[in-house]
């Protein structure tokens, strides 16, 4: 089992799906899961409340899995903390994805590409990307504090792959 963990425009889906499809895997997401239990998540929240009040939902429904071959894309529901907090680091392989090393400009350009983000103006934007970058910053922190796999995303997502595959074998 694997979960791909971190912030929009990370290449979370991406990487998730490369592996689905590549090797068999049934993937899941946390928006998949949040619809079949009902849950209205407003995509604005503080990640880490997200976090603090879905966390236990999700590492449950993760630990039903654990037997399967499944890759997990969860975005907003398991932070570092959490995901210890609720013992998944020995059930699964977990990776965090951030952007911690690309300037915000390069990040801009990324979610300004992103259909996304039509609606949202320019400055609004550039709070989002503060706001995901602080996140990425703090998501880096608690995964060296826990020994837990971070990868900046600054380089191209076949690589990304490649790194994660090189540390799942």
């Amino acid at each position: 089992m694997i979960i791909i963990n971190g912030l929009p425009g990370t290449g979370k889906t991406t990487l998730s799906k490369m592996f689905a499809n590549s090797y068999g895997y049934k993937y899941f997401n946390d928006w998949e899961i949040f619809k079949a239990n009902n849950i209205q998540i407003n995509e604005l929240e503080d990640k880490n409340i997200i976090s603090e009040k879905y966390s236990k939902l999700i590492a449950d429904y993760v630990i039903k899995n654990k037997d399967d071959k499944v890759v997990f894309d969860l975005e907003y529901s398991i932070s570092p903390n959490d995901l210890i907090k609720h013992g998944l680091n020995g059930i699964a392989q977990s990776f965090y994805l951030g952007f911690t090393s690309l300037s915000n400009d390069t990040i801009f350009n990324l979610f300004r590409k992103s259909s996304s983000n039509d609606n949202v103006s320019d400055d609004e934007l550039k709070q989002k990307i503060d706001y995901y970058k602080n996140c990425s910053l703090d998501y880096q922190k608690q995964c060296e504090e826990y020994n837990l796999e971070f990868i900046d995303i600054c380089k191209d997502r076949k690589l990304i792959f490649e790194e994660i595959l090189d540390k799942i074998k």
